[in-house]
């Protein structure tokens, strides 16, 4: 078993070269690599075997013949560690440094089927889903509380009048005073969405021409196609539809591929390809814990007239 001590160690670059060696060449952490490599998709595994050497092009395209300095050594040896973390399915965070007005910032980055919990400063709440990065700084200060998401959070923000609370996305920013709803907006997905469960929020389009701001109510759902710039708005059972925040677990009911796929595909990180006509014609029912990627698409082909496939690159393709 990982000792935490070593991480900690690890984060802080105090590991000697021996320990390290130790470390990375356990019978665990072999293991682990290989239950990584044998489940990446996202990026072919032809790609990865130049992994190795990535660094090396940084730091010569980077700096030449500079020596590297202690500073870009810690960022090193603090990206390897994140990746440790990840590797072992623990939330991360990194201390990004110091903004204009010297406020510390940091980023929370979650891993594959993991949710991680956590509080701001302010009392906010964030539940992080599978495969998201939230930026926020240490202390709020000035008339706005910001945070930046990539990928799924759900907030539970904490009232006050006078410093809103801004979740800045993708081509979507949401304010609100104190309420609870769930952003699902990754950079890759062609849509984006946000789901109220209480309170009232505000949710503007800054990349756009005519900069509109539209409202949403309990029990409803902006849907948003980036690539279109349309919007869909549908009444929802926002509990039921953000139950996933209340531990490991997914839970969809009567919901429609379309909303189900993107899901699936962050918390296993796999590319999971369905034509249109079969996303938005087939509703299931069901839950997701430990259960594999290759389960959960048996059990659906077992439930509905749909077959699936894994693909040459690691992917897989549901159809007729």
């Amino acid at each position: 078993m990982i000792h935490k001590e070593k991480i900690k160690k690890l984060l802080s670059d105090e590991l000697t070269e021996e320990e390290q060696k130790e470390l990375f060449q356990s019978e665990e952490v072999t293991h682990r690599l290989q239950s990584q490599w044998e489940s990446t998709s996202f990026a072919t595994k032809s790609d990865l075997t130049a992994g190795d050497n990535i660094w090396y092009r940084i730091k010569k395209n980077t700096f030449g013949k500079k020596r590297e300095s202690r500073q870009m050594r810690f960022y090193k040896t603090y990206a390897v560690a994140a990746s440790f973390l990840l590797l072992f399915g623990l939330c991360t965070v990194l201390y990004l440094g110091l903004s204009k007005g010297g406020n510390e910032i940091y980023i929370v980055r979650s891993g594959i089927r993991s949710i991680d919990t956590f509080t701001l400063s302010d009392g906010t709440t964030v539940n992080l889903g599978a495969n998201s990065k939230l930026t926020y700084p240490a202390d709020f200060k000035g008339k706005s509380r910001e945070v930046r998401l990539e990928g799924q959070g759900f907030f539970n923000v904490q009232k006050n009048a006078e410093n809103p609370f801004i979740v800045r996305t993708s081509q979507i920013n949401v304010t609100v005073l104190g309420t609870e709803f769930e952003v699902f907006n990754y950079e890759n997905n062609p849509e984006a969405e946000i789901i109220l469960v209480d309170g009232r929020v505000s949710v503007s389009f800054p990349e756009e021409e005519n900069s509109r701001v539209l409202s949403l109510s309990p029990n409803e759902k902006i849907s948003y196609n980036k690539r279109e710039q349309s919007v869909k708005f549908e009444k929802v059972n926002a509990d039921k539809y953000t139950t996933w925040r209340n531990g490991n677990v997914l839970s969809f009911e009567n919901e429609k591929l379309s909303m189900i796929i993107p899901r699936l595909e962050k918390w296993y990180n796999y590319k999971i390809n369905c034509p249109e006509r079969i996303l938005n014609h087939y509703r299931f029912t069901f839950k997701v814990g430990s259960e594999s990627l290759e389960r959960i698409l048996f059990i659906m082909s077992k439930s509905a007239p749909l077959k699936y496939r894994e693909k040459d690159d690691g992917s897989y393709e549901i159809y007729l």
